[in-house]
């Protein structure tokens, strides 16, 4: 049961790193590190190793980064919306002066 709790702990880090790496998507770090978060937990109950413990934390790290990478993204799309619909929207009203001729 060692060696399989080894082989958990070695694919936790494995999981972990990917986690960290793909942080710039986030949907596969996030899945990377909950399975690696879950991987890391089965193979603590069975033995105590500073590869379960590594595999825990880089899981951890990159299910964080993840978060948080996903959560910038995600407000930068809706700004990036808000502020599209404003300058559509008001548009004419800085570019066009009263004798129908462009300005920047």
């Amino acid at each position: 049961m060692e060696s399989k709790a080894r082989g958990l702990g070695i694919a936790s880090l494995s999981l972990g790193c990917v986690s960290i790496v793909f942080d710039f998507i986030p949907v596969i770090s996030l899945v990377c590190g909950i399975v690696g978060i879950v991987l890391a937990v089965k193979a603590a109950k069975e033995i105590k190793s500073g590869i379960i413990t590594a595999g825990l934390v880089t899981s951890i790290v990159g299910t964080v980064l993840s978060f948080v990478v996903g959560t910038c993204v995600g407000l930068a799309c809706i700004a990036s919306c808000y502020s599209y619909d404003y300058i559509k929207d008001n548009i004419n009203d800085y570019n066009y002066h009263d004798d129908d001729t462009f300005y920047w």
